[in-house]
Parts: structure tokens; C-alpha cells; sequence
């Protein structure tokens, strides 16, 4: 879903920018860790999945993959 609302983005090459996708591993059942909440019943579009973040989050970069034809892919994991 993410891919296809880059596809309508206009381009950004008039300030040398990138697109960019960030895939965020955050797994829910690790004890103690209270970094995001899933908030679908707050979205204003049915059936968006939404998940909440909190500003204080710690990530580590995984891998960046620049060789996506669409976007560049950051790939990065909750801390």
C-alpha cells in the first residue's frame, strides 16, 4: 500500500530528493517494551493499519537497499 502512494508523489528532483520507505521491525511480544500501539479504531480511513509510535524510539539501520527501483528501502529494527 505504501508503494502505491509513492507512485503518486510527484517528483522530487527539482530539490535532490529521494524517496524513501522505511520497514520497521518492532516485535509486540517482547517484555517490557511499550514503544508503539496498534490505533486502527483511531484512523480516519476504514481499514488502515495504524500504528503509533512513540517520539522516544530507539531504532537500529538494519540494511539501506538504494537498488529498489521505487524508493530507496531502510530497513530498521526496535530497540
Amino acid at each position: 500500500l505504501s508503494l502505491s502512494h509513492l507512485d503518486q508523489l510527484d517528483n522530487a528532483d527539482t530539490f535532490e530528493m529521494k524517496r524513501i520507505l522505511l520497514e520497521i521491525d518492532a516485535d509486540p511480544r517482547i517484555e517490557g517494551m511499550k514503544a508503539f500501539a496498534n490505533v486502527i479504531w483511531l484512523s480516519y480511513c476504514f481499514g488502515q493499519q495504524e500504528v503509533l509510535i512513540m517520539m522516544g524510539a530507539i531504532f537500529r539501520v538494519v540494511e539501506i537497499d538504494e537498488h529498489q527501483p521505487r524508493a530507496t528501502v531502510i530497513r530498521l529494527s526496535l530497540c
